[in-house]
């Protein structure tokens, strides 16, 4: 049976969007590549087997995730390698990834709507059940929808224009809204969330890396624009950024652009699955089956 490592903060793609690993034994419906290049649903099995305090950051053109040092990934050659061996080599630069960002009929749940939702509540100034209130990195003076409410701590006509403004969002509201029409919200609520250079390009925290796999799967699945990531380094990027597609490089196949190690306790989770000739997707990067 293929088994691989990976951390707490890692993802899994599933038909409806990205996963992360929860809980100490589930099992996913995960979305992986056959023994024909075809993207298929399998049943992933994910225990908790450990703590660790060290694990891996890594990111191409097209996928940003995190990675046990034991990982092992595929790339475009078809080589496969451990995420230790690709940081401590230092060759990321070298490499190519077959990445998978986007997949065919792909319907957001209100279960997912929820993961979501759990995602907001991480980064919340404050927070009960019903509402949140998040710091509007990139505030839009036009920005109006019901599923939210953009103010600042003091009447808008005297507010300095260095005050933070907030975000203030409704469970029910959001969950509908964003359920019914996942594109427009997920971009509405991340250009607010984050800041926006005068280039447009929007910029990450890396730890908040799960808004740059869901902006690619929804943006790219409605064909309305091909976004690509960048990194401010080479290793320990901090930040990573979402722009419309610059360079002149295949949709499908994506340079390395950053990977680096991070000291921070985490889980350690063992996934399995039966099929020997499947390999799972997580943040975007193929995993190796064997």
């Amino acid at each position: 049976m293929p088994r691989q490592k990976l951390v707490d903060s890692s993802t899994l793609l599933n038909q409806h969007g990205w996963l992360k690993l929860r809980g100490s034994a589930c099992e996913y419906n995960a979305v992986g590549v056959d023994r024909s290049g075809q993207l298929t649903n399998r049943v992933v099995t994910a225990r908790l087997i450990g703590d660790t305090n060290l694990f891996a950051f890594v990111g191409s053109k097209s996928a940003f995730g995190v990675f046990h040092s034991d990982t092992r990934l595929v790339d475009a050659d078809g080589e496969v390698r451990t995420v230790d061996e690709i940081v401590l080599e230092n060759m990321i630069g070298t490499l190519h990834f077959e990445n998978v960002t986007t997949i065919e009929n792909l319907v957001l749940r209100k279960r997912e709507a929820l993961n979501l939702w759990s995602e907001l509540r991480k980064v919340a100034v404050v927070e009960d059940e019903e509402h949140i209130v998040l710091l509007a990195g990139g505030l839009q003076d036009r920005f109006k929808r019901d599923w939210c409410k953009v103010f600042s701590p003091a009447p808008l006509a005297y507010a300095d224009a260095r005050q933070p403004a907030y975000l203030g969002v409704r469970k029910a509201k959001f969950l509908e809204a964003i359920t019914a029409n996942p594109n427009e919200v997920l971009q509405e609520l991340i250009t607010s969330m984050f800041q926006t250079t005068q280039e447009g390009a929007i910029v990450v925290e890396r730890d908040d890396f799960i808004w740059c796999l869901w902006m690619l799967l929804f943006t790219d699945q409605q064909k309305a624009a091909e976004l690509e990531l960048t990194f401010d380094s080479l290793q320990h990027s901090t930040t990573v950024s979402i722009a419309p597609k610059t360079s002149k490089s295949s949709r499908i196949l994506s340079r390395g652009a950053t990977a680096f190690f991070r000291n921070q306790d985490v889980g350690i989770f063992e996934i399995s699955w039966d099929d020997p000739s499947w390999s799972p997707i997580s943040s975007g990067f193929i995993l190796s089956a064997a």
